[in-house]
Formats: C-alpha cells, structure tokens, sequence
C-alpha cells in the first residue's frame, strides 16, 4: 500500500506522522504499565520522534522513510 509512495517520496498525508507518534506513545505507555518490554515500538518512536525533528509531523507517517535515510546517508 505504501511501498510505491514510499519509493516515490511522496508523503501526501492518510495517516499523519504526528498521530502516529502519538499512537506509539500509547502503546509504550501500556506496555510500561503492563510491564512488558516492547523494543520495536522504542525504535520506532525513536525514528518517528527523527521525523518530527525534520520537520515532518504534517506528512503521511510512511516519511519517517527520510529519518532512516538520513540515519544511513542514503538516499532510496
């Protein structure tokens, strides 16, 4: 669904990146209270919380694409 978007860097908002952050937020928030450790949600808020700082909160949430490009220094 997102895989030709993604490879076209176009970011036109379904889902914006900041709700996904906030979504993450929730879940990491429940899995503390619950006490189970959930890893790939911390990476993901940690690539997501990158994103923000590029500025791309109002993008669909697949750019968090351009904070895992920057993280490699390349670019797909």
């Amino acid at each position: 669904l997102k895989a030709e978007r993604m490879l076209e860097h176009d970011y036109t908002p379904l889902f914006r990146l900041e709700h996904m952050l906030k979504d993450l937020a929730i879940c990491m928030s429940e899995s503390e209270a619950a006490g189970v450790p959930f890893p790939a949600a911390a990476l993901a808020r940690e690539l997501y919380t990158a994103a923000m700082g590029r500025g791309l909160a109002e993008e669909d949430f697949c750019a968090v694409l351009e904070a895992a490009e920057g993280l490699a220094g390349v670019r797909i």
